[in-house]
């Protein structure tokens, strides 16, 4: 559908068609709306409640997948890193500046010994 017409080169847009309804009708009011979630996934029930999704025997929260997990070890692993790294860079930099004051008496001292 050409959204340009042939006529003087002006832009005309498509025609969209009005939605069908389903015959329900929506909410108007947030205490209509359902309080809870569920989900069937693969014959495992889940229910989405109080932020969390549980299952449909109140086991308790459903556990993340592997790759979930992996990542957040992966996390962990990276800010441990991340600290080491940071303490590596203090002692270096302490390490730094001592080597440059012990350099300056040096050349203080020869300084002295040669006057």
């Amino acid at each position: 559908m050409p959204l340009l017409t042939s006529g003087g080169g002006k832009f005309a847009p498509p025609k969209i068609d009005q939605r069908k309804r389903n015959g329900q009708e929506l909410p108007t009011d947030a205490s209509q709306l359902p309080q809870e979630v569920q989900l069937n996934l693969g014959g495992c029930e889940l229910i989405f409640s109080d932020g969390q999704w549980t299952s449909s025997g109140g086991t308790g929260v459903v556990r993340g997948s592997k790759k979930e997990s992996a990542a957040r070890k992966l996390e962990e692993e990276n800010n441990l890193l991340k600290a080491k790294l940071e303490l590596v860079m203090d002692m270096l930099t302490e390490l730094t500046a001592q080597s440059r004051l012990q350099a300056k008496e040096v050349k203080m001292l020869r300084a002295k010994l040669r006057k």
